[in-house]
């Protein structure tokens, strides 16, 4: 205390505006939605301009759009720098043109709006089924295509894959996740592994695909056994699905299938170990139903080794162990 004023530390302030940060967030969210209704980044794109010049561009007064410009830049969305209003780098490849992640959140994220009762009731009652179980066959087989093609493209920007020859995605659905992997490993061999009942969603995406000769599927489920002859395994957003003593019982199999010196590589939307991370985690955590859970970075680490994977290292959104030789 100074002269009776409280005096906060710098560490103070910014924990105190994540706090408002949060209790403006209905506010906010409203303005984010406005502004992808104005079309402000395309509008933005490739141009550096005045306050003015972005009023009439968005044809409301200077006052309303000097606000909407400041939200934006305190978002790191806009840029302000010499008196001109410019879209953030990672703006334009985004927020602009037709994306899955510009889709994502106009039809997923800003319809997750919960009202505090109906909040409350998925909090203290959650489902019994976790997220994947409430999807239409559909909409889990085809709609989700595209993430898993670009998921599977980002583990493989991740993760060489070129001294690997078989890779089996376990619990693969479609097919699309290895799709991905091999536009930049076409010497792979694949196997989606999956329960039969997903046959015929991914024989006809993967020929849709044109890769019959290079990715087959196989039935079967993973708290019995799993195909033999793979190097290296892929289980994206499977063990969230899962309590941690199944999730032993899947790694446990999928170690037992994996040849000797192989691989697995495992994705999820990870918390980090003091539970500090992206948002995403969060909305992850939320959709699974009462037996998921999200783990962070060094409880997944953790089930790995309790299963026999050694040398288990972390990077980005992976988590990666080995079968001994």
């Amino acid at each position: 205390m100074r002269r009776g004023v409280e005096v906060r530390s710098v560490e103070e302030e910014l924990f105190l505006d994540g706090v408002r940060r949060i209790a403006t967030g209905k506010v906010t969210i409203g303005m984010f939605e406005l502004v992808l209704e104005l079309d402000v980044f395309r509008k933005l794109r490739g141009k550096s301009v005045t306050l003015d010049e972005f009023a009439q561009m968005l044809e409301m007064p200077v006052h309303s759009a000097r606000v909407l410009a400041q939200y934006l830049c305190v978002e790191g969305m806009l840029v302000y720098h010499d008196k001109k209003l410019s879209n953030a780098p990672a703006a334009d490849p985004f927020m602009i043109d037709d994306n899955i992640m510009l889709s994502e959140i106009k039809n997923l994220l800003l319809r997750f709006d919960l009202p505090k009762e109906k909040l409350r009731e998925a909090l203290f009652h959650p489902v019994e089924e976790h997220g994947y179980q409430r999807m239409k066959k559909e909409k889990h087989y085809f709609a989700s295509n595209p993430w898993r093609v670009l998921w599977g493209a980002e583990m493989a920007d991740r993760y060489s894959f070129k001294g690997h020859r078989v890779l089996m995605d376990v619990a693969g659905a479609s097919g699309a996740m290895c799709i991905g992997i091999r536009k930049t490993n076409p010497h792979l061999r694949c196997i989606v592994f999956d329960l039969p009942e997903s046959e015929e969603y991914a024989k006809k995406y993967i020929a849709e695909a044109g890769v019959e000769d290079f990715i087959r599927f196989e039935g079967g489920s993973f708290f019995e056994s799993l195909p033999k002859g793979a190097d290296v395994a892929v289980m994206a957003n499977i063990i969230h699905n899962w309590p941690p003593e199944q999730d032993k019982a899947i790694l446990a199999n999928v170690f037992e299938a994996l040849e000797p010196g192989g691989t697995l590589i495992v994705k999820e939307i990870f918390f980090q170990d003091d539970w500090t991370g992206m948002i995403e985690a969060v909305f992850q955590a939320f959709f699974m139903g009462k037996n998921g859970w999200q783990p962070d970075y060094s409880e997944a680490e953790e089930l790995l080794r309790e299963t026999g994977f050694v040398d288990v290292e972390r990077k980005l959104t992976l988590v990666i162990g080995r079968k001994p030789v």
